[in-house]
Formats: C-alpha cells, structure tokens, sequence
C-alpha cells in the first residue's frame, strides 16, 4: 500500500488520447456476459423498454448488434457518428 506516491514521466504505448466511443459501449461490454447467461440459462422474464416488451433474447440481440456496429464505424471511421 502506498501513500502520497508520485509518479512522474511514464510512457504508456498505445494509448489513445481521443477515445471515440462513450463510456456507454464498455457498460454494454461488461453487460454482455450476464445476458449471455440470461439466455443460456432460460430465463423467461421481461423487460419493459419505453411501451416495448423485450425478451432477454431480444436484448441480447440488441446488445450484440449495436456492439458491433459501433466497433465497425470506429474501424471505418476513426469514430461514432451519432446520428450522421
């Protein structure tokens, strides 16, 4: 355990100063597993998302696609275009 510790001049490779997502697309990352289990372990509930019923499959499938097209416009785009 440390205290009053400073570290000065590090050098951390890869790192990106201009993060083109938001912090919403590591929630949906870190949401993933546990709908994943939802799903696998047949859960029959439902979630009421503004007046539409959804299915732990429906979400899942919602969580997946707007994973990876959000991935897909930072690879083709440098970032998210919201709403372009």
């Amino acid at each position: 355990m440390g205290k009053d510790v400073l570290i000065e001049n590090i050098d951390v490779p890869y790192t990106r100063f201009d993060v083109p997502v938001m912090g919403r697309f590591s929630a949906a990352r870190f949401i993933r597993p546990w709908v994943n289990q939802l799903v696998n372990g047949g859960y029959t509930g439902t979630l009421n998302v503004g007046g539409k019923i959804l299915t732990a499959q429906d979400v899942q499938n919602d969580l997946r696609n707007a994973i990876n097209e959000a991935a897909n416009e930072v690879l083709r785009f440098g970032r998210i275009l919201l709403g372009d």
